[in-house]
Protein backbone atom coordinates (compact mmCIF):
# COMPACT_ATOMS: atom_id res chain seq x y z
CA UNK A 1 0.00 0.00 0.00
CA UNK A 2 1.45 3.38 -1.05
CA UNK A 3 0.68 4.80 2.37
CA UNK A 4 3.10 2.55 3.85
CA UNK A 5 5.90 3.92 1.08
CA UNK A 6 5.21 7.22 2.72
CA UNK A 7 5.27 6.75 6.33
CA UNK A 8 8.97 6.97 6.72
CA UNK A 9 9.83 9.48 4.87
CA UNK A 10 10.73 12.71 6.65
CA UNK A 11 8.48 15.50 4.87
CA UNK A 12 5.43 13.41 6.03
CA UNK A 13 6.70 13.53 9.95
CA UNK A 14 3.76 14.86 11.43
CA UNK A 15 1.21 13.43 9.87
CA UNK A 16 -1.24 10.59 11.39
CA UNK A 17 -1.83 7.72 9.70
CA UNK A 18 -5.16 8.97 8.33
CA UNK A 19 -3.33 12.31 7.03
CA UNK A 20 -1.02 10.00 5.27
CA UNK A 21 -3.77 7.80 4.01
CA UNK A 22 -5.41 10.85 2.79
CA UNK A 23 -2.44 11.67 0.98
CA UNK A 24 -2.25 8.21 -0.50
CA UNK A 25 -5.56 8.40 -1.82
CA UNK A 26 -5.57 11.11 -4.00
CA UNK A 27 -1.24 10.44 -5.34
CA UNK A 28 0.02 8.22 -7.95
CA UNK A 29 3.35 6.60 -7.85
CA UNK A 30 4.93 7.19 -10.98
CA UNK A 31 8.17 5.49 -12.29
CA UNK A 32 10.81 6.97 -14.12
CA UNK A 33 13.92 6.29 -16.26
CA UNK A 34 17.08 7.75 -16.80
CA UNK A 35 16.62 10.67 -18.93
CA UNK A 36 12.91 10.72 -18.67
CA UNK A 37 11.27 14.46 -18.01
CA UNK A 38 9.03 14.43 -15.70
CA UNK A 39 7.81 18.33 -15.72
CA UNK A 40 8.75 21.08 -17.41
CA UNK A 41 10.05 24.64 -16.89
CA UNK A 42 7.25 27.14 -17.77
CA UNK A 43 4.60 24.72 -17.75
CA UNK A 44 1.59 25.25 -15.23
CA UNK A 45 2.87 23.48 -11.64
CA UNK A 46 -0.49 21.26 -11.96
CA UNK A 47 1.46 18.14 -9.29
CA UNK A 48 3.34 18.16 -6.35
CA UNK A 49 6.34 15.77 -6.99
CA UNK A 50 7.86 14.21 -4.35
CA UNK A 51 11.09 11.58 -4.58
CA UNK A 52 10.49 8.31 -3.06
CA UNK A 53 13.66 6.80 -4.56
CA UNK A 54 15.97 7.35 -7.90
CA UNK A 55 17.43 10.33 -8.63
CA UNK A 56 16.60 13.31 -10.39
CA UNK A 57 17.91 16.34 -11.88
CA UNK A 58 16.75 20.07 -11.45
CA UNK A 59 17.63 21.74 -14.49
CA UNK A 60 17.06 25.57 -15.73
CA UNK A 61 17.69 27.16 -18.80
CA UNK A 62 19.10 30.77 -18.70
CA UNK A 63 18.69 32.29 -22.22
CA UNK A 64 19.53 30.80 -24.75
CA UNK A 65 22.38 28.29 -23.29
CA UNK A 66 22.24 24.64 -21.92
CA UNK A 67 20.45 23.74 -19.62
CA UNK A 68 22.11 24.00 -16.14
CA UNK A 69 21.74 21.66 -13.29
CA UNK A 70 20.21 23.66 -10.30
CA UNK A 71 20.34 20.70 -7.55
CA UNK A 72 19.81 16.97 -7.52
CA UNK A 73 17.43 15.21 -5.55
CA UNK A 74 18.44 12.22 -4.43
CA UNK A 75 16.43 11.90 -0.47
CA UNK A 76 13.47 10.69 -0.34
CA UNK A 77 11.13 13.08 0.35
CA UNK A 78 12.91 16.41 -1.50
CA UNK A 79 9.80 17.97 -3.47
CA UNK A 80 9.26 19.88 -6.54
CA UNK A 81 6.31 21.71 -7.82
CA UNK A 82 3.04 22.10 -6.46
CA UNK A 83 2.57 25.67 -6.58
CA UNK A 84 -0.88 25.92 -7.78
CA UNK A 85 -2.41 24.82 -4.74
CA UNK A 86 -1.47 28.59 -3.65
CA UNK A 87 -1.40 30.58 -6.99
CA UNK A 88 -1.07 30.61 -10.65
CA UNK A 89 2.11 29.26 -10.92
CA UNK A 90 4.30 27.51 -12.78
CA UNK A 91 7.76 25.15 -12.74
CA UNK A 92 10.37 27.34 -11.94
CA UNK A 93 12.68 24.25 -13.28
CA UNK A 94 12.44 21.25 -15.58
CA UNK A 95 12.83 17.50 -13.46
CA UNK A 96 14.57 14.57 -15.32
CA UNK A 97 15.27 11.27 -14.09
CA UNK A 98 19.12 10.78 -13.64
CA UNK A 99 18.69 7.07 -12.17
CA UNK A 100 15.71 5.53 -12.32
CA UNK A 101 13.14 5.13 -9.12
CA UNK A 102 9.87 6.48 -8.33
CA UNK A 103 7.95 10.21 -7.31
CA UNK A 104 5.00 10.19 -5.75
CA UNK A 105 2.47 12.84 -8.08
CA UNK A 106 0.22 14.69 -5.94
CA UNK A 107 -2.26 16.86 -8.19
CA UNK A 108 -2.01 21.03 -7.09
CA UNK A 109 -5.49 20.88 -6.59
CA UNK A 110 -6.20 18.05 -4.10
CA UNK A 111 -2.52 18.90 -2.01
CA UNK A 112 -4.26 22.82 -1.48
CA UNK A 113 -7.21 21.01 -0.26
CA UNK A 114 -5.64 18.37 2.14
CA UNK A 115 -3.30 21.27 3.48
CA UNK A 116 -6.38 23.51 4.57
CA UNK A 117 -8.25 20.47 6.07
CA UNK A 118 -4.93 19.83 7.93
CA UNK A 119 -3.69 23.13 8.69
CA UNK A 120 -5.46 26.08 7.52
CA UNK A 121 -3.46 28.87 9.65
CA UNK A 122 -0.76 26.97 7.84
CA UNK A 123 -2.17 27.95 4.60
CA UNK A 124 -3.32 31.39 5.38
CA UNK A 125 1.01 32.29 6.06
CA UNK A 126 1.64 30.57 3.12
Amino acid sequence: MLADELRPIFIFDGLTDAQVADLAAVAEKVAFEDSEELFREGDPADFWWVLLDGTVQIVRRAGRSEPVVMMTMERPGQWAGGFRAWADASYLATGRGQVAGHMLKVPSAELGRLANEWTPFGVHMI
